[in-house]
């Protein structure tokens, strides 16, 4: 990958963004119109797409309990994982059955009623923050991991629950930032959404599960295509290697990053936030139903590659409209942003601008992109939508699996 420029996303305090859950709160209100002018600059289209809330009480300590789970069970024997997992409620989208693969994912879907009833019992609570902070790399987060592994899928539906109700309240800030009511109602309307615990593997985990031959580490260059999703800020696992090779111990990323990059103009991203903060990340259905006032974020995922013996977890809610929901986009040009990345690859290509080395990169990525107007037609729904852009990403049906 090209040299990335380092990116400290904005922080939207957790203390503000509650504001919103009275809707008594005047317009003219302090914390009201920092949500909403954070909202519009940072996820609108002069913005990165990506949002950090901070400081949300509780969810701190079960992103803690919950991340590290996620190693566990991508080295577990396939037998013993399936009957975890079926016990559970949860499935996944990538075959666990294969030894060379780079990231293992474990699904559940999430049913929500519309009520940020979480969020409120928090907020009226003031919640709690207890081992919130991020441990020395001489610390084990193994420590109540059979208890944890026990109560797995407990913790996947509250922490999910939580970023659910986060997200709700970020697509309220959006409708009222854009003057357009659809996102929040698209969500509860369909009231349900995929969460994933994920882990990229490190080379050691490779050679746990006896095959070093991979050669990607981590996710390609894609957008989502829901409406929003909400990620942990990921947290960094160093494999001990004694004889059974799972003693994880928490440490700090190398260089300081979350190892989630993102294009945006013609730059290459590296993230970086506080290990307590959470990522709203817009999606393309967000983008076509505000008719271009938000901006969807070209990313990718990979774990840190200058270091063997460290892994990257995290845990990722995507909310998105209901299946029949229709994607109409009067008004707007789909073919804006192709025409911006299309003028980008054409300076690319007659040497008119920038370095030369990260030119070539963002060539690379461009081509691999199905533009937006290959896969979304007048009057789709988002179900259509959906489907033609798992194809043309992956090829196949374009149905994604849960099993």
């Amino acid at each position: 990958m090209a040299a990335a420029t380092a990116l400290d996303i904005a922080e939207l305090p957790f203390s503000d963004l509650v504001v919103l859950l009275s809707p008594e709160t005047p317009a003219d209100d302090g914390r009201f119109r920092r949500v909403v002018d954070a909202v519009a600059t940072e996820l609108g289209r002069g913005g990165s797409g990506l949002l950090a809330i901070a400081g949300v009480p509780r969810v701190g300590a079960l992103r803690r309990r919950l991340l590290p789970l996620a190693r566990r069970l991508a080295l577990m024997d396939h037998p013993i994982r399936s009957q975890l997992l079926k016990k559970h409620g949860l499935g996944s989208d990538v075959p666990l059955k294969k030894l060379n693969r780079s990231v293992s994912s474990f699904a559940q879907l999430l049913r929500h009623s519309g009520e940020l009833t979480l969020l409120e019992s928090v907020n009226n609570n003031n919640g709690f923050n207890s081992s919130d902070k991020i441990q020395d790399c001489n610390q084990s987060v193994d420590a109540n991991g059979d208890d944890d592994m026990e109560n797995l899928g407990g913790l996947v539906k509250e922490l999910g629950l939580y970023m659910m109700e986060l997200g709700i309240l970020v697509a309220r800030a959006c409708d009222i930032a854009i003057g357009r009511g659809q996102l929040e109602q698209s969500i509860t309307d369909f009231g349900t959404a995929k969460a994933r615990l994920i882990h990229y593997h490190s080379e050691l985990d490779n050679n746990v599960i006896r095959d070093n031959s991979t050669k990607r580490k981590g996710s390609e260059w894609h957008y989502d295509y829901g409406i929003l999703t909400v990620l942990t800020a990921p947290l960094f696992l160093s494999a001990s290697e004694d004889e059974n090779s799972l003693v994880n111990l928490e440490c700090h990323p190398p260089d300081g990053h979350t190892h989630l990059h993102l294009c945006n103009g013609r730059k290459i991203f590296s993230v970086r936030c506080s290990p307590e903060n959470f990522i709203v990340q817009v999606g393309e259905a967000a983008d076509i139903l505000s008719q271009g006032k938000l901006k969807s974020t070209l990313h990718a995922v990979s774990r840190p590659l200058t270091s063997t013996d460290i892994s990257r977890e995290t845990f990722v809610v995507f909310l998105q409209p209901s299946w029949d929901k229709t994607l109409a986009y009067p008004g707007y040009s789909l073919d804006e942003g192709e025409s911006i990345l299309s003028k980008e690859t054409s300076d690319v290509s007659d040497g008119s601008a920038g370095p030369c080395d990260e030119d070539t990169f963002m060539q690379e990525i461009l081509k691999k992109i199905p533009p937006m107007s290959s896969r979304l037609k007048e009057g789709m729904t988002f179900a259509e939508f959906s489907r033609q852009t798992t194809k043309q990403y992956y090829g196949g049906s374009g149905i994604q699996q849960n099993n």
